[in-house]
């Protein structure tokens, strides 16, 4: 139940928030103006002055419920505010948890002798690095981040081996059989499109069919 749409003006606002209102209609929902947050992102030129306080006055006067230029809001389970629109500190609190869980496992002793490398790999791939990745799909990545990214997977790989760290990161790969996370994140990214598309379009032609 939870939307988020994106516009270029005011008036496509306000046009997108009208086709919204009648789709849903038609599920005996409607919208609550009360909950609704609007964020201005951008400058852009009006009959006046370009100034952002400009702008969410006129918004304001739309929708006087709403809550308009909050001081934050969540996406995807991401945080951002007006002056803050980088993903980096949602990640790099992601690759935070990751490497507790990496920290935790070898606490444990999941780095020892007698687990086997595919026991970590399991690990690493249904634990560590889905928590690391989490919004990868439809949020902006960093080289930084990507960076980071391939650090992680280089050290729980090199743990499942029970070899140095230093050990080119394409070499612990292709031994495991796991993708680089840049692929891994490419991949999720394409499925995650194609489905909306996907969803889209099988929408498209219900609506044809009625």
């Amino acid at each position: 139940d939870d939307t988020v749409t994106l516009s270029l003006t005011i008036r496509k606002m306000q046009e997108t928030h009208e086709t919204l209102r009648i789709y849903i209609r038609r599920f005996g929902m409607k919208l609550n103006e009360k909950k609704h947050e609007i964020a201005v992102l951008t400058h852009q030129t009006v009959q006046g002055p370009k100034e952002e306080e400009y702008i969410v006055e006129q918004i304001a006067r739309i929708y006087p419920n709403a809550v308009v230029q909050p001081k934050e809001w969540v996406y995807l389970g991401c945080t951002f505010n007006p002056n803050q629109l980088s993903t980096d500190p949602h990640f790099f609190k992601k690759l935070g948890a990751a490497s507790n869980k990496a920290s935790t496992l070898r606490d444990i002793g999941m780095y020892s002798i007698a687990v086997a490398p595919e026991a970590h790999k399991a690990v690493y791939i249904g634990t560590i690095r889905p928590t690391a990745v989490f919004g990868a799909e439809a949020l902006a990545i960093s080289k930084k981040v990507e960076k980071r990214f391939r650090e992680l997977q280089t050290k729980c790989l090199a743990g499942a081996l029970k070899i140095h760290t230093g050990t080119s990161y394409r070499i612990l790969n292709e031994i495991l059989g796991v993708p680089s996370i840049n692929i891994f994140i490419l991949k999720i990214q394409f499925l995650f499109v194609s489905r909306r598309i996907f969803a889209s379009i099988k929408e498209k032609a219900a609506h044809r069919a009625q």
